[in-house]
């Protein structure tokens, strides 16, 4: 199923929009006992905070790369049975009921388009409200009519924040509400539909916190390479890489190269098993049957420990061959703990790999993402992974747009962190190429009006020498030179149309990068995959993703196909309609054409809906 979406463009007095950067909750700990707030039951995690509803209700959530919009636990997911903390550990709730801005559409299927092979379920209840990314005070942007589901269900352990660009579809193919990543390019706060995201890492010395960056990336948390990879062709699985090798030492741990999902919405890394069974003897570990866990023991905890072993992930655009890129890990990545239902029954360290049963299973998650930072262009259907840094806390963000491709090029060396615009507007160009010229057409005017002076004497004299000596009158000799100083217009001529390149007309598809040179910002605009210091930027223009663009350049709208996610409603082609929640639960269609029936899912409405 695919939709038309609009993009926001450039006016001409408008600069490129500073990259959005979202501080995380900074919740690594819980004061009590120096226990780990663990954001996720199979972490710690570092999670971000959202507030939701009016007045606003603060929640903390992960980041899901395949979805696109809000899921917040909501009050059904803790019960009696659950600990005394449980919202806490759930990252808080959001209640629909106290809000006086959602407006609710009903209950369906969660989205799980690319988890489902992994055994994800759960039912939401679907509506729309406002949000704000960041804390209270924070100046993060405020979004109105936003989709959110609130959900019960323990597959997903906390909230998730979509990253998308594809929107939710409620009612038909031609509608979508439009993502959060989508309403931010939209009402022009971003630059690009781009983010970009690293999980963060508890285990290093100052337990650095995720970084989350909308419309660009932070270049103090990555290590720049020349890796781009294309996206795959199901939009359900779009960020595939190939893995090429995995090495710990001298060991190898992955018999042939695959390719594989980066899917932040998991916490696992899922492989072949035969590499599960390298890792096995490598590392020592045992497949728990029961718990579908590589739980780890007291004893094999002090040994890896000791071990101290790091493990190499070899990646590139495909499965072999090309240019690649390593992500390196220290054992400490994978030391995680993992705690209560529906996981486990208990608490244990476990290695956060799991046993794939076929290639749709290949998947690598938020594990991967602490020592992997990930930058995703939806502009140009490609990302990128590179080795994340861990920069110390005082070291300030340096954020760099990227624009989307028919933007023009900035100069990175002209940058300063705390401006709050990356370049000069459009109109403030104009402006110096109007001054330019004024100057250069003072002289020329001064230089014709002397030359009318000079021909208007020279013609008076020749009319007083040339009399007859009869009493008939005569008309003085016609000077056409003089004639043609008389009708000359100094001022440009309205009626010419030529274009001189000193500006960029609303219609004109192409921008040289020459006319919008960025001006005192830290910002250096670069595209992905591309060096920061050699980078070149892009900027507004207009077509569709499979390029057939119309060229509506600077001042126009950028029209392109943009997935959208599809409610399933009444079997066959009938119209979806909105159902309440005594009613049948309808499902998330992730369909790629509108000739796709919605077909109804034939079981009661629960909100939980998910494993047991």
């Amino acid at each position: 199923m695919t939709s038309q979406y609009t993009h926001h463009a450039l006016a001409a007095n408008e600069t490129i929009p500073v990259p959005i950067g979202i501080s995380s909750s900074t919740n690594w700990h819980i004061a009590d006992h120096d226990a780990y707030a663990r954001d996720g039951n199979d972490g710690p995690w570092s999670s971000f905070t959202v507030q939701v509803g009016s007045p606003s209700q603060n929640v903390r959530v992960l980041i899901s790369s395949s979805g696109s919009s809000l899921w917040t636990v909501v009050p059904d997911g803790c019960t009696k049975n659950d600990a005394f903390n449980c919202a806490e550990l759930r990252g808080r709730v959001f209640n629909p009921n106290a809000s006086s801005t959602w407006t609710d559409k009903g209950l369906f299927s969660l989205p799980f388009l690319a988890e489902q092979s992994l055994g994800y379920t759960g039912n939401g209840q679907f509506g729309f409200d406002t949000i704000t990314l960041g804390l209270q005070g924070s100046g993060g942007p405020k979004l109105d009519h936003q989709v959110i589901a609130g959900f019960a269900t323990k597959d997903v352990y906390t909230g998730m924040l979509g990253m998308t660009s594809r929107g939710t579809n409620f009612t038909d193919f031609n509608n979508p509400e439009p993502s959060i990543l989508t309403s931010l390019r939209n009402q022009g706060k971003i630059a690009s539909s781009t983010w970009s995201y690293t999980a963060g890492a508890q285990y290093t010395p100052k337990k650095t916190f995720g970084s989350l960056t909308f419309g660009g990336y932070d270049s103090t948390r990555r290590v720049p390479n020349n890796v781009t990879i294309t996206f795959g062709e199901d939009i359900s699985r779009d960020l595939l890489v190939g893995i090429q090798s995995i090495n710990s030492g001298s060991d190898s741990l992955l018999p042939n190269g695959t390719v594989a999902f980066v899917d932040s919405t998991v916490s696992h890394i899922w492989l072949p098993l035969e590499a599960c069974k390298r890792f096995e003897e490598v590392f020592g570990l045992t497949w728990n049957s029961s718990a579908q866990l590589y739980l780890v023991s007291d004893a094999l905890h002090d040994s890896l420990i000791a071990k101290n072993a790091s493990i190499k992930f070899t990646l590139g655009a495909t499965s072999s061959g090309g240019q690649t890129v390593n992500i390196t890990f220290p054992y400490a990545a994978f030391d995680l703990t993992v705690s209560g239902p529906p996981l486990l029954n208990g608490t244990s360290r476990y290695f956060p790999l799991k046993r794939a049963a076929n290639d749709t299973q290949y998947t690598l998650g938020r594990a991967f993402l602490q020592e992997a930072y990930l930058t995703v262009d939806y502009d140009r259907s490609t990302f990128t992974l590179a080795q994340a840094l861990f920069p110390d806390s005082s070291v300030p963000q340096r954020l760099v747009p990227i624009l989307s491709p028919s933007a023009s090029t900035s100069d990175p060396s002209s940058s300063s962190p705390s401006s709050s615009k990356t370049g000069l507007s459009t109109g403030a160009i104009a402006g110096i190429v109007v001054g330019a010229l004024a100057l250069l057409l003072i002289p020329l005017i001064a230089w014709l009006l002397i030359r009318r002076r000079r021909r208007r004497t020279k013609a008076k004299k020749s009319a007083a020498a040339a009399t007859h000596d009869d009493d008939n009158t005569h008309s003085p000799a016609l000077d056409t030179d003089n004639a043609v100083g008389l009708g000359y217009k100094a001022e440009l001529d309205a009626r010419d149309t030529t274009f001189r390149g000193h500006e960029v007309p609303a219609d004109e598809s192409s921008f040289s990068h020459n006319d919008a040179k960025m001006k005192g910002s830290e910002a250096a605009v670069v595209g992905p995959g591309y060096d920061d210091e050699k980078a070149f930027g892009y900027g507004y223009g207009s077509g569709n993703e499979s390029g057939n663009g119309n060229g509506n350049g600077v001042g126009g709208q950028r029209q392109g196909q943009g997935q959208v996610y599809e409610m399933r409603g009444e079997e066959g082609r009938a119209p979806v309609f909105e159902m309440s929640a005594e009613q049948e639960v309808r499902e998330m269609d992730g369909g790629y054409g509108a000739g796709q029936g919605a077909a109804m899912v034939g079981r009661r409405a629960d909100l939980d809906g998910g494993r047991r």
